[in-house]
């Protein structure tokens, strides 16, 4: 008897999914490239202005390791995403034999204090930008985060558009900004460094050839890339130590033409026509003062700035894995693959 029971409710489920016409939707374990590779999480503490942080992680790298000497890309995914925004680019380079670290930036080390809710509004003179607000407090608590902390995380993200715009000229909110640029810029060194270093602390850094070293990152991770590779003077890395950077819809409009010219590596950026990120003020202002001698763009029509993360399209706009932003983090495999090799 319960083994007819378990049979109807098997067939009540399938029935209701076919009336629905909407399958379940499958995991990101599901979603994800496998085969072939290994995903190995860390947890590394990191000494910072004085305190201790926890930065989380993966090595996403060949199942099978045939040398020693594997081209590495140190990834960096943009504001208030995690890994698993580029997990799915960082998979198909690992099936490439390529050896991908990937971290959580954890924007929310340099939050403004939960309890003063108007700590910046009193910036706002027009009143446009507290509808900006409540429109981002939708969109996090779309992709789940803790309602106690979505009213700090709008206003830093407040702060952060507001910077890049060149509205805020007040100097704590520009402090406040900048110190989550550092923070950023100083994990990323931390962990190019371990891997430099063979050190046991980062998985995989045994198969990575500290002459073969890349980066890669997406909007304000683009940032800290171009940082990484001289921007701004604010890296302590050897010039040369990056190879090359593939920059995705990176957040230029940061720099000024001098902090670009200190660029020390080859550069290919990917621009999205359609992107609605806080710096779509034009093509010649996001990206015109890249030097030219050290810039490749290449231009996806009709792609928005969403299409470079994985976790946003997929959880946010909740696509599925064939649609067209698999599609476009496809495309940015090949280039990078071109790229890197």
């Amino acid at each position: 008897m319960k083994g007819k029971q378990c049979l109807v409710v098997v067939g009540l489920v399938a029935a209701l999914v076919l009336l629905s016409g909407c399958p379940p939707k499958a995991t990101m374990e599901e979603e994800i490239p496998a085969e072939g590779i290994v995903t190995l999480p860390f947890s590394l503490t990191l000494e910072y202005e004085g305190m201790e942080k926890v930065v989380n992680g993966i090595t996403v790298m060949p199942e099978v390791i045939t040398h020693r000497g594997h081209q590495t890309v140190f990834a960096v995914p943009g504001f208030g995403d995690n890994y698993n925004a580029l997990r799915y680019l960082a998979a198909c380079l690992a099936q490439q034999g390529y050896v991908v670290v990937v971290f959580d930036p954890d924007d929310t080390v340099n939050l403004f204090p939960a309890d003063q809710p108007n700590r910046l509004i009193e910036f706002d003179k027009s009143g446009s930008f507290r509808r900006e607000l409540n429109t981002l407090d939708q969109g996090l608590a779309t992709v789940g985060y803790d309602p106690v902390l979505n009213l700090a995380w709008r206003n830093l993200i407040w702060v952060y558009l507001q910077t890049l715009r060149g509205k805020v000229d007040d100097p704590s909110a520009l402090s406040e900004c900048q110190a989550l640029f550092d923070y950023r810029l100083a994990v990323a060194e931390m962990l190019i460094g371990l891997g430099l270093d063979e050190s046991p602390l980062l998985p995989g850094s045994e198969a990575i050839d500290p002459e073969q070293i890349f980066a890669m990152g997406h909007s304000l991770g683009g940032a800290t890339v171009l940082q990484l590779i001289g921007a701004g003077g604010r890296t302590s890395l050897p010039a040369g130590t990056i190879k090359g950077a593939l920059l995705l819809a990176p957040v230029s409009g940061i720099f000024s033409e001098a902090d670009l010219a200190q660029i020390n590596a080859p550069t290919r950026w990917i621009i999205a026509t359609e992107d609605q990120s806080c710096v779509n003020v034009g093509y010649d202002s996001r990206y015109g003062w890249v030097p030219a001698g050290a810039k490749e763009t290449i231009v996806f029509e009709g792609a928005t700035h969403a299409v470079f993360s994985y976790t946003f399209h997929r959880d946010v706009l909740n696509h599925e894995p064939d649609d067209e932003c698999i599609g476009w983090q496809n495309e940015v495999v090949t280039i990078a693959t071109q790229f890197f090799s």
